[in-house]
């Protein structure tokens, strides 16, 4: 879903329905260069990179956000879906979301995959106890059914 962006150039619209997105959309948009989209990632698709890593689509942060699952090393990139930052998990912020809520829905995904160790864009990662941790951040949260 990013791939219509990304090949023109554009980003996509921030969610306003929070105080810090309605500040942050007031800044203008730097353009950068459109370019081509080789292929379109889809939910659950192996790429085939670094022995495979399978597409967990967690939208949200962006339309066509995904995380990362490295199934044989048990490895979970959870990409901007959860950041670990000050020894605490959390969501990411809302002024960077296209959509908060769904941002925080899609999260929930993540506590369905089996993985040991989870990796973060914002944060160090964790080593023990990882699913657990992450299952249980987000079910206190309401994010895990």
């Amino acid at each position: 879903a990013d791939a219509e962006f990304i090949r023109a150039g554009t980003l996509p619209s921030i969610d306003r329905s929070r105080t810090s997105g309605r500040l942050f959309a007031r800044i203008p948009a730097r353009p950068y260069a459109a370019f081509a989209v080789s292929e379109a990632l889809t939910d659950g698709q192996v790429i085939d990179v670094a022995g495979g890593l399978r597409v967990a689509h967690t939208p949200g942060h962006t339309p066509g956000h995904i995380s990362l699952l490295h199934e044989s090393t048990g490895v979970l990139i959870t990409g901007d879906s959860i950041f670990n930052m000050a020894s605490r998990m959390t969501w990411a912020l809302s002024a960077f979301c296209t959509s908060y809520e769904q941002s925080k829905n899609t999260a929930g995904r993540l506590g369905d995959l089996e993985f040991n160790v989870a990796a973060f864009t914002h944060g160090p990662e964790i080593r023990n106890k990882a699913r657990e941790r992450i299952r249980s951040f987000l079910t206190k949260r309401g994010a895990l059914g």
